[in-house]
């Protein structure tokens, strides 16, 4: 009863090489030694066979290598179990005379070893594996790709290094692809953007090396919190076309004296190993830049044409009738901007007159183009200014009829100068006047 039992459980191909002789112990079938096993466990005879008949292990491996077979007996393996079913079947049956019978035996004995491979192949093909279920890391080549793309979307869009812990940014990089890591905010500003600095900085060297000769612009400005910058942008020409890279862009902290900005420009120059190429530094027409370029560094100095573009018509505006209608209107955009009431009327009735919704603008006190700006815009909202400004405010001063004339006069003649600073202030061209 217990031999049935344990009969109906020899499923493992170890049973092979064993004879079992009692419910506890099996006999090898090649040198006779006698193993226990308990439970129906076979890793007693599995060691046995592996350190004592090793070749026969090795023979078992290479008859189960999947390499020549997919779950189905290859075409001479078929036929070598073809061939022992049909041996065992003449040891153990009768033996007829018939040589149909005997073909028949094959046949069906060929039959059943193909059905059992084609069910162990059905077992293989639907066992699963952990990795469908795990996504692959990306490749480290890869993920450095696009780390780089990052800090030049940061980098190009003017984003804060904080993008990357924002959680709509999080996930929509992994709805992308799961697999890329998202780098910290701390290692793009301390790792990833300065190895990209270093980069792109040393392509601008090998480029600029090539350059026969090259120009430089530099200027001075001071920001909205009182903080002084300089900058300094070298041009030159490759194959034909003009090229134009930033050298340096730094907080000036010393005053703003000749020998001072004489020391920074030559610093620049020998950074960039441009000291002999330089042919002309171009600026304003400040006496301090004048004086750093042509008399300490000797340099050719040659004024910026767009600076004094920008003079010439500064000072054509300031004739007392159009200063006195930039006032005004100056009020009326103050006004406008601060009441909420008097902006939402403009705009209710810019929409009732079928014109679009536009906003006055406010002009730069260094920027005559600003000023353009501002008295075309309000000459573009006449109508509904005037209306609005009657509803919400008639104590307000409005200009005349007169001065809106005036006005309409100012910007046609102010126009030939915007276009043309405007096309000077391209990038195609390096701004000098001889």
């Amino acid at each position: 009863m217990i031999r049935g039992k344990m009969d109906s459980r020899r499923r493992s191909d170890i049973w092979m090489h064993f004879e079992m002789k009692s419910a506890t112990h099996a006999q090898c079938n090649i040198c006779k030694a006698v193993l226990s096993f308990r439970g129906g466990s076979t890793s007693n005879m599995r060691r046995h066979l592996s350190s004592k008949h090793p070749t026969v292990m090795l023979q078992q491996q290479h008859s189960q290598n999947p390499a020549t077979t997919i779950g189905q007996p290859s075409g001479q393996q078929q036929e070598q179990q073809s061939s022992t079913a049909a041996l065992s079947t003449a040891v153990t049956s009768p033996v007829y005379s018939s040589s149909t019978s005997t073909s028949t035996q094959q046949e069906n004995t060929s039959t059943h070893t193909a059905g059992q491979g084609q069910q162990s192949a059905k077992r293989r093909q639907r066992q699963s594996y952990m990795g469908a279920f795990v996504s692959r890391p990306m490749m480290p080549l890869q993920q450095s790709k696009v780390d780089q793309a990052l800090v030049k979307m940061i980098a190009q869009d003017f984003q804060p290094f904080s993008i990357v812990d924002d959680r709509g940014f999080r996930e929509f990089t992994k709805a992308l692809d799961p697999s890329y890591v998202l780098p910290s905010r701390s290692t793009v500003s301390r790792q990833l953007m300065p190895n990209l600095f270093q980069k792109i900085r040393a392509d601008v060297q090998e480029k600029i090396k090539t350059a026969p000769a090259v120009c430089l612009t530099t200027d001075c400005w001071t920001s909205s919190t009182s903080t002084s910058y300089m900058s300094v942008i070298c041009h030159y020409v490759t194959e034909f076309k003009l090229q134009s890279n930033l050298l340096d862009c730094f907080e000036l902290t010393d005053n703003h004296t000749s020998e001072n900005l004489a020391r920074e420009l030559e610093r620049i120059a020998t950074e960039w190993t441009i000291m002999e190429k330089i042919v002309a530094c171009v600026s304003d027409s400040a006496a301090n830049v004048k004086k750093a370029v042509g008399d300490i560094l000797h340099w050719n100095h040659l004024n910026c044409f767009a600076h004094i573009l920008n003079l010439i018509v500064r000072k054509g505006i300031q004739q007392s009738q159009i200063q006195e209608i930039i006032r005004k209107v100056k009020a009326i955009i103050e006004y406008t901007r601060r009441s909420t009431v008097a902006s939402a009327k403009l705009r209710e009735t810019q929409q009732q007159m079928g014109q679009p919704q536009l906003r006055l603008k406010q002009d730069v006190p260094t920027r005559w183009n600003s000023t353009y700006y501002m008295l075309k815009r309000i000459a573009e909202v006449k109508d509904p200014l005037i209306s609005t400004l009657a509803l919400v405010n008639p104590q307000l001063q409005t200009l005349s009829l007169e001065e809106w004339e005036m006005v309409k006069e100012t910007c046609e003649v102010l126009q030939p100068f915007e276009e043309v600073t405007v096309e000077l202030s391209a990038e195609r061209y390096v701004k000098i006047m001889s």
